[in-house]
C-alpha cells in the first residue's frame, strides 16, 4: 500500500521566535527502490492491457527513476528524450541506480 509523502513542519531555530519552515520529506530511498521494482513489473504485465495502461505505468516509472536519480546524485535526461533514445536513458538510469546499490532486479516474480 503506497504511503504518500508527507510535509513535515519544523521550528527554525535561527529565525524569528514563533516562525516556523515547511520541509517536504521525501520518501525513504528503499521505498523508491520497492515502487521502482513494482513499476518494472507492471510495464510488463498490467501496463500490455491498452495504451491508457502502459502510458500511466510509465510515466510512474518515469517520475520514481527521477526521484531515485535526484536523490542519489545522478544526472538523467528521460524529459529531453522521446521514442528508443528514452527508453535507452532508461536502461542507462537503471544500470547506473544498480551500480549506486539499488537493487531493480530480482523480484520480478514476486506478486505486486
Amino acid at each position: 500500500m503506497p504511503v504518500p509523502d508527507v510535509a513535515v513542519t519544523v521550528a527554525v531555530p535561527f529565525a524569528l521566535p514563533g516562525a516556523t519552515k515547511v520541509v517536504v520529506a521525501w520518501p525513504p530511498i528503499e521505498r523508491i527502490a520497492s515502487d521502482l521494482r513494482r513499476l518494472r513489473r507492471q510495464r510488463t504485465s498490467i501496463a500490455l492491457r491498452s495504451p491508457v495502461w502502459f502510458t500511466a505505468v510509465e510515466k510512474a516509472y518515469d517520475e520514481r527513476l527521477r526521484l531515485a536519480c535526484e536523490r542519489l546524485i545522478i544526472d538523467e535526461h528521460l524529459d529531453e528524450l522521446a521514442g528508443v533514445d528514452r527508453d535507452i536513458e532508461r536502461v542507462r538510469l537503471e544500470g547506473s541506480l544498480e551500480a549506486a546499490g539499488l537493487q531493480l532486479r530480482g523480484y520480478e516474480a514476486a506478486s505486486s
